[in-house]
């Protein structure tokens, strides 16, 4: 389409326009489509020094400097509850129609992305069971209503506030179950929760326990399936518009062919 196509020559054209600073502004954000950026850039035949100076620059000194400053001052509670409260007083002066209740889904969308950060919280198997030699259900569910306060105010006797986030919350530790209890007993062994362990650190997290939690069609894997798919597309485009470039050059270098034969005559009747 031709919203593709200018994209596709903005993509390229930006780099080759502005060099140096072109490739540190790109990579001073959160830039997704970053890596055709480095694709156009190598097809540029632009100088290593010149994208790695840039790359560098801008993805160390200045989009993790900005991207932490914004992440620290939206995310402090303080700062959030300022953000929730002006836009619930901005809301307040709509129409009663227009008010959907903005700050507090705002603020609800707060809980859940630090409750997500939470549950990825990383630990050792004997500081997950805490002395103990195995986990049963019901602390199962105590640890992952802890997380965030997600199931409300304890209220004494595995009883919160939120009857609801409870259910979820069980139906969660149940997948848990389902997939580390080897033997049924319904409660969790240092055996058992050995393959939850992480290659990498030997360590797990509540969030990587629960399997339903990274399926398919996550979030995560969309995003990532987009920019592959991004990249993948970048890359067609390319080859495609080499070998245009190619088939030009062969168009041009025969035209050139018919034109000295048409000028000077084929070279058949010269050597007659």
């Amino acid at each position: 389409t031709a919203l593709v196509s200018r994209i596709r020559v903005a993509t390229i054209d930006f780099p080759r326009r502005n060099g140096f600073l072109g490739i540190f502004l790109l990579a001073s954000w959160p830039n997704a489509a970053f890596d055709m950026c480095g694709m156009a850039c190598g097809w540029l035949e632009m100088p290593f020094w010149t994208f790695f100076g840039a790359t560098l620059l801008g993805k160390s000194l200045a989009k993790t400097t900005l991207q932490s400053a914004v992440c620290i001052w939206l995310f402090s509670p303080v700062t959030f509850a300022k953000v929730a409260a002006g836009i619930a007083a901005a809301e307040s002066a709509l129409p009663p129609a227009l008010r959907v209740g903005f700050g507090a889904k705002a603020a609800a969308a707060r809980r859940a992305i630090m409750r997500t950060f939470e549950l990825q919280n990383r630990m050792t198997l004997s500081e997950f069971l805490g002395g103990a030699k195995m986990v049963s259900e019901e602390s199962l569910v105590q640890k992952y209503c802890a997380v965030a306060s997600q199931c409300g105010a304890a209220k004494g006797g595995g009883r919160y506030s939120d009857p609801d986030a409870v259910a979820a919350v069980r139906a969660v530790v149940r997948r848990v179950l389902d997939e580390y209890d080897a033997d049924g007993n319904g409660k969790l062994s240092q055996a058992e929760l050995q393959p939850a362990l992480s290659s990498t650190d030997g360590r797990l997290s509540l969030g990587a326990l629960d399997p339903g939690a990274g399926g398919l069609f996550s979030p995560a894997n969309l995003w990532n399936g987009f920019i592959a798919c991004l990249c993948l597309f970048f890359v067609l485009t390319i080859v495609d518009q080499i070998a245009a470039v190619r088939q030009a050059d062969l168009d041009e270098a025969e035209l050139a062919i018919f034109e000295a034969e048409v000028r000077d005559g084929p070279a058949e009747k010269k050597m007659l």
